[in-house]
Parts: C-alpha cells; sequence; structure tokens
C-alpha cells in the first residue's frame, strides 16, 4: 500500500506516518524500485497497534521503548510484558476516574431531570450531595414553588368546598 492508501485506511495523515518511521515506530518500511514506500501488512498491523494504543493516551515514549525491545526479539520479552502490564494499570486506572466522572454526570443529569419535573421536589432525592451554590438555589426554588403551589390548591379547593356546603362551614360565610 501507498503512504496515501495507508493514511486513508488508519485515518493518519502522511505526515505522521512519515514521523513515525523517523521516531523508529515504523522501521524498515518497504519501497517500490522508485523508492515510494510500500507499506506491507506486517506495517500495516504495527501502525494499527500504534494507533490504537495512542487512542488511548499511551506516550510516543512507551511506544518507542515497545518498539525497541520488540525489535531485539525473543530475549526481551519479560521486558516487554512488564511494559504492557505498566500501560495496563494506568488505563484501568485512568478508566476508574473516567467512570466515576461518568457517574456523578448521570446524577446531576438526575437532578437536573428532577428540577425540571412539575412538583417533583423530593428531599431524599437531593441525598445529601448538593455541592454548589446554584444547585442550593435551585433546590430552595423548587421548594418555594411547590409550596406555593400546594398552598394555592388548599385555598382554592377550601374555598369551593365552603361554597359548595355552606352549612358546614358557617363561620366562613358571611351574610
Amino acid at each position: 500500500m501507498t503512504i496515501a492508501e495507508v493514511s486513508k485506511e488508519y485515518n493518519l495523515t502522511p505526515d505522521t506516518l512519515r514521523y513515525y518511521e523517523r521516531i523508529g515506530l515504523i522501521s524498515n518500511v518497504p519501497r517500490t524500485k522508485n523508492g515510494i514506500r510500500d507499506y506491507d501488512e506486517g506495517t500495516c498491523k504495527r501502525i494499527e497497534f500504534i494507533k490504537c494504543m495512542r487512542s488511548v493516551g499511551v506516550e510516543i515514549e512507551i511506544l518507542i521503548e515497545y518498539i525497541t525491545l520488540l525489535e531485539k526479539g525473543k530475549s526481551t520479552v519479560k521486558k516487554r510484558k512488564q511494559l504492557l502490564e505498566g500501560q495496563r494499570k494506568k488505563l484501568l486506572e485512568k478508566q476508574k476516574s473516567i467512570n466515576e466522572t461518568v457517574d456523578r454526570l448521570n446524577y446531576k443529569i438526575e437532578l437536573y431531570e428532577e428540577y425540571s419535573t412539575p412538583h417533583a421536589f423530593n428531599c431524599s432525592s437531593n441525598r445529601g450531595l448538593i455541592s454548589s451554590s446554584f444547585e442550593k438555589k435551585c433546590m430552595v426554588s423548587l421548594f418555594v414553588k411547590t409550596y406555593l403551589s400546594l398552598a394555592y390548591l388548599f385555598v382554592k379547593h377550601s374555598l369551593k368546598a365552603i361554597s359548595l356546603f355552606p352549612s358546614k362551614y358557617p363561620c366562613a360565610v358571611s351574610k
């Protein structure tokens, strides 16, 4: 495959591919008799591996160290495994952090959904985790709106009951 084809296939710029070659991540790229790069299957698999590792934040320096060890052969298997295990540990920590952030975002979204539902004020759903003054203002505002709505309904229905059954409420009816 030409550099343009590999670039398109792996969504990397030709400059990035040349850079990876220059720093040793991709080595011994076959060339045609005219000197044009002709990426073979093995080189493409390496590019795929590099792209995968870079997409999750593995540093270039770590990849260079790994590829250098890989090219030295079987005598470096233990060191390569340790290197990959270290990167896995970092990724798992990152994944845990991302999961915690997603949980927090879900909680915040749930709060805003509760705030936007009429008469949905529920102290137990707060769970004591209001962290900002904005959220406190939202809770107070929601409480006041709910209280006033309930008070209005109570008065409205009380007046209706009084007007419908004046004999039951003699003190409330003026003569």
